[in-house]
């Protein structure tokens, strides 16, 4: 774990960009959102929570009108709360057709390129990984060409 985000001088990544499909993004949004969403529901959805219940059954066109609202409340508190993650139309497209590394992008300087050896970068991207999606062997580069 790296919090700061500091890196020395023997730190980078080599990105595989992995392409997700629109139910991964989604999955990633939800489980980066859960600990906001819960406080929101707290604040918004707890205190009037037997009322909308009520409202389920006997006034669904009521009840449908403050779910609405409530959610809209949610949502707002989660894209105004620091560390939220929600993907643009514009990324879900590139994460969706070229790929990427959505933990990555956006935090750290793209400082090069790879031109060449993309054979190599799918042998290292095809290792055995473990659940951390860490390969289970270390990888050494034994040398680094930049051009």
């Amino acid at each position: 774990m790296n919090p700061q985000k500091k890196s020395d001088m023997s730190q980078f990544f080599i990105v595989h960009g992995k392409t997700y499909t629109h139910g991964e993004l989604d999955t990633l949004e939800r489980i980066q959102n859960q600990p906001i969403r819960r406080k929101a529901m707290a604040e918004f959805y707890d205190p009037v929570k037997t009322e909308i219940q009520i409202l389920k059954g006997e006034n669904p066109r009521e009840y449908n009108k403050r779910v609405a609202v409530i959610n809209e409340k949610v949502d707002s508190v989660i894209r105004s709360t620091p560390g939220h993650l929600f993907f643009t139309p514009e990324q879900r497209e590139a994460y969706t057709t070229i790929g990427g590394c959505h933990h990555l992008d956006g935090t750290y300087t793209i400082f090069g390129e790879l031109t060449e050896g993309f054979d190599i970068l799918d042998l290292i991207a095809g290792q055995e990984k473990d659940r951390y999606d860490r390969p289970k062997k270390d990888i050494r580069i034994v040398s680094v060409t930049i051009q």
